[in-house]
């Protein structure tokens, strides 16, 4: 049985997890490492506009990445739309409801 260490180290080797929690910065996991996103801080108390502005945020920080957003609100869904395309991002965005994300694993 791998311990949390262990287990954040060898899923997050090759990606970034952004943790969105219930205060205004959230927390990167990264090769094992956890390390609070200052520059993702935010006062907005809205989860739709605070999802969204991450989630742009992240695609313009690497132009290379894939950016998946686990949401089912469609309002986060008309967010990410408006924000990708006058962003002009090239980021592969991806949205999919908790619901199946769960089932999945």
């Amino acid at each position: 049985m791998l311990s949390e260490n262990d287990l954040l180290r060898s899923s997050t080797q090759n990606h970034k997890l952004v943790v969105t929690e219930d205060k205004s910065e959230p927390t990167q996991v990264s090769d094992g490492q956890k390390t609070p996103r200052v520059d993702l801080s935010s006062t907005h108390e809205e989860a739709e506009i605070f999802l969204t502005q991450q989630a742009i945020h992240i695609a313009k920080e690497d132009p290379e990445s894939t950016v998946s957003v686990v949401s089912d609100d469609t309002d986060v869904f008309a967010l990410l739309l408006y924000f990708y395309w006058s962003e002009k991002l090239q980021s592969t965005m991806t949205m999919q409801s908790p619901i199946i994300a769960l089932a999945l694993t």
